[in-house]
């Protein structure tokens, strides 16, 4: 997680999709005479919040500050974000549409994704893993199991046990 919290404290990041190079073709005018010319991507560099890659210390802090009322800028709380990512307009669009960038990483294969979007989705799911394992409750006992099993079969012969039996 020492990559990721590093990530947070950066002024810029390297690129999460990959960028486009330049297209090159034709200017073609009415008069239909012919110039060369280029296409470049429209890039920019972009800032994104994020809730688990930011780390539960980091999101705890942000809702505490933002209940308390410090850390309000401009009407929005602080949250924890990586700053300065160049992207092309068109895909901001994809991100906001997916639900921010982590929404974004969930969505899409990792094909989609330069090496460092690759780390980044890595980082993310490892953290939904030990969202998981720290949610998932104790196994339930035997006898519960059992009470389970009866309740359904009590049900399929025609009988309904009342609630609290």
């Amino acid at each position: 997680m020492s990559a990721v919290s590093s990530l947070l404290r950066r002024v810029t990041s390297p690129p999460i999709l990959p960028i486009p190079t330049r297209k090159s073709g034709n200017n073609v005018p009415h008069s239909l005479h012919k110039t060369r010319r280029t296409w470049r991507p429209n890039i920019g560099r972009y800032n994104f919040p994020v809730n688990l890659l930011g780390g539960a210390d980091a999101v705890a802090a942000a809702g505490a500050s933002a209940a308390a009322g410090w850390g309000v800028a401009s009407g929005r709380a602080r949250r924890p974000e990586i700053k300065g990512v160049k992207m092309r307009a068109r895909e901001v669009r994809d991100v906001d549409k997916a639900g921010g960038l982590e929404g974004l990483l969930l969505s899409r294969p990792s094909k989609h994704f330069t090496a460092h979007g690759r780390a980044l989705r890595h980082a993310l799911f490892t953290r939904l893993l030990e969202e998981r394992d720290a949610l998932r409750l104790e196994p339930r006992g035997r006898a519960e199991a059992g009470l389970a099993h009866a309740q359904v079969d009590a049900r399929s012969a025609g009988e309904v046990p009342l609630i609290g039996q």
